[in-house]
């Protein structure tokens, strides 16, 4: 789980189109955004981060969990489910 967490992270931070930090970290990957994208531009945000993963890693045996973090101490946990 933690080299998909490793790999997931890079491809996230090479094709996602929006300004944030990526960090792989033990069961999940964390994307910090700003207090503006987290309020406005949520759904957006993780619409594109399952789009990315789906793309490169169409067959998972783990759910993957992420973590949009704002600095404002906000954050919103997702999982994206292992394929069947």
């Amino acid at each position: 789980m933690e080299i998909l967490n490793v790999n997931i992270a890079e491809v996230v931070k090479r094709e996602c189109a929006f300004d944030c930090t990526i960090s792989p970290h033990p069961g999940q990957v964390v994307v910090q955004i700003s207090n503006d994208d987290f309020a406005r531009r949520m759904g957006n945000l993780i619409l594109q981060l399952q789009k990315v993963i789906d793309r490169h890693y169409p067959e998972r045996e783990e759910n993957l969990f992420l973590v949009i973090r704002a600095p404002n101490e906000k954050e919103n946990v997702f999982k994206i489910w292992k394929s069947v």
